[in-house]
């Protein structure tokens, strides 16, 4: 899968809430790092994958999701596409923060 199949498939899923899964490890980071759900569907409906993703040991396809939000700050959304037709969310974080 490349950087824009990635894109456009989490795009066209995250226009349905259902079939968008925060895990909770996920949630806890979001409220620790200040987003909230608005924040995260922004992104994945507008953010780009500028990596190639990676396919995990169950075949489905993991990457990154990336926007600027906030003025300077870009947050990153680890999204895995399982068996293509939903999006778990792993992790969200600002990409400046190391």
């Amino acid at each position: 899968m490349t950087p824009k199949q990635a894109e456009a498939a989490i795009r066209a899923l995250a226009l349905t809430s259902e079939r968008v899964v925060i895990t909770d490890h996920a949630a806890e980071r979001m409220e620790q790092r200040g987003f909230d759900t608005t924040d995260l569907f922004r992104v994945l409906t507008k953010g780009s994958v500028f990596q190639a993703p990676a396919l995990t040991e169950h075949g489905d396809w993991k990457c990154k999701v990336v926007m600027r939000l906030r003025g300077t700050r870009d947050a990153g959304v680890v999204t895995v596409i399982a068996r293509g037709n939903t999006l778990v969310i792993v992790t969200m974080e600002w990409e400046d923060v190391r």
